[in-house]
């Protein structure tokens, strides 16, 4: 009888229940900033009471399972080679999933069912599932982090295939005010969107850089870190013009820490020397940010990025180009630097320049971005969304327990 109810697939998995249950879903579980965030909130869920479950979409493997396993209740693969064929109908501009258009869904379906909420964490084919998931009493929502952008500028993505499935999904989860207003903008209804401000996954030193004697030059130094991916989107050719234009300069060093993932093919000498392979554990990444006094990051296109909020939390200064919600995060003067995009190499050169003969004023926008990093913290981002969940769990419950039944 059980096999007929769901169609003889999967079955729905029998769970020893707390009284909300989320899912999680990812594509992969690598050491990207969708992976950290998603592992963060789920933490957080989890410390609130709700049972958390994490299910990956595409990649059958797991990196630092030890994180994994602090934030979730339990792990399920969806093992589908119909997945990540993008060759489905366009919508403006991004194409969407072929499956979630046109795959047979039951045995998806059956599996996230025993769900009260689940959150689409960039796996975009799950989104053909969420419609037949919120009819039948599960919270559908999509956690969004940044548009991406064409060599033309166009806007293109994973918010435009949510916004595709905007009559499936309950809720858009945002990282940061920019995304909300731009996905507003795009048709999402206010009463859909939720922000979580992205914040630091690394913890507070415990000592300040100005106690250990480390706010200011160092050794006559000013000491310019870049870690991350080595492409288009992080802007690596302005970083290859910036690390050119100062290369004759003994009062600045840099450290280039990353890997390229997308390989244009075009040599970059000056920074080719200089990067070190990327690093993983907590403990190196403190390390990185407790040798540098500037972050630099100059980039085409950004959600809130993770790495600008670990270094301000661990007294390192930002200097960042004006994309994204780059400006919730950094106060221009103040705690950090936020150049137009226009004229960027040529601002970023000038303003270290400037403070390598400056070594008071990078102590005070040291302390200014310590202190404005500390304000940040996962507990208060889900404030809101722990509000928005129980809500959205209860109307839904009471909605269902109202339907009348059919006589036998």
């Amino acid at each position: 009888m059980l096999r007929d109810k769901f169609g003889h697939t999967v079955l729905a998995p029998y769970l020893k229940r707390k009284d909300i249950e989320i899912g999680f879903v990812l594509p992969i579980v690598d050491f990207g900033g969708v992976e950290k965030v998603t592992l963060a909130v789920a933490k957080q869920m989890r410390n609130l009471g709700y049972g958390t479950n994490l299910f990956v979409a595409k990649r059958r493997e797991i990196k630092q399972f030890n994180l994994v396993a602090a934030a979730f209740d339990r792990v399920f693969f969806i093992d589908n080679d119909a997945f990540d064929d993008w060759s489905g109908p366009d919508y403006l501009g991004t194409n969407l999933s072929k499956w979630s258009v046109s795959g047979s869904q039951m045995d998806e379906a059956n599996l996230l069912s025993a769900m009260d909420v689940l959150i689409s964490c960039h796996s975009l084919d799950i989104l053909g599932v969420m419609g037949q998931l919120r009819r039948s009493g599960t919270v559908t929502a999509s956690y969004l982090h940044l548009f991406d952008k064409t060599y033309l500028d166009r806007r293109v993505g994973h918010p435009f295939v949510a916004v595709a499935y905007e009559h499936a999904l309950d809720l858009f989860i945002g990282c940061s005010e920019a995304i909300c207003a731009e996905l507003q903008a795009e048709g999402v209804p206010p009463s859909k969107l939720v922000v979580v401000p992205n914040a630091p996954s690394i913890r507070k030193p415990k000592v300040s850089r100005r106690e250990r004697g480390r706010a200011g030059s160092s050794q006559g130094q000013l000491r310019v870190l870049y870690m991350g991916r080595l492409d288009r989107q992080k802007g690596i050719e302005r970083l290859e013009a910036v690390v050119r234009e100062l290369s004759q300069s003994d009062d600045i060093a840099f450290r280039i820490v990353g890997k390229t993932i997308i390989d244009d093919g075009t040599s970059r000498p000056f920074i080719e020397k200089l990067v070190e392979p990327p690093v993983y554990s907590e403990k190196d990444v403190a390390r990185l940010y407790e040798w540098a006094d500037v972050i630099i990051l100059p980039s085409y296109y950004e959600g809130l990025p993770l790495t600008v909020l670990e270094a301000m939390l661990m007294g390192v200064i930002p200097l960042v180009t004006d994309v994204g919600a780059v400006r919730e995060a950094v106060d221009h003067d103040v705690d950090g630097f936020v150049v137009a995009e226009e004229n960027c190499v040529a601002d970023m050169v000038a303003i270290l320049q400037r403070l390598a003969s400056d070594p008071g004023r990078v102590a005070e926008l040291s302390q200014a971005a310590a202190a404005a990093g500390q304000q940040r913290s996962w507990a208060r981002s889900v404030v809101d969304l722990d509000e928005v969940l129980r809500a959205s769990v209860a109307k839904k419950r009471k909605r269902l327990s109202n339907t009348p039944k059919l006589a036998s």
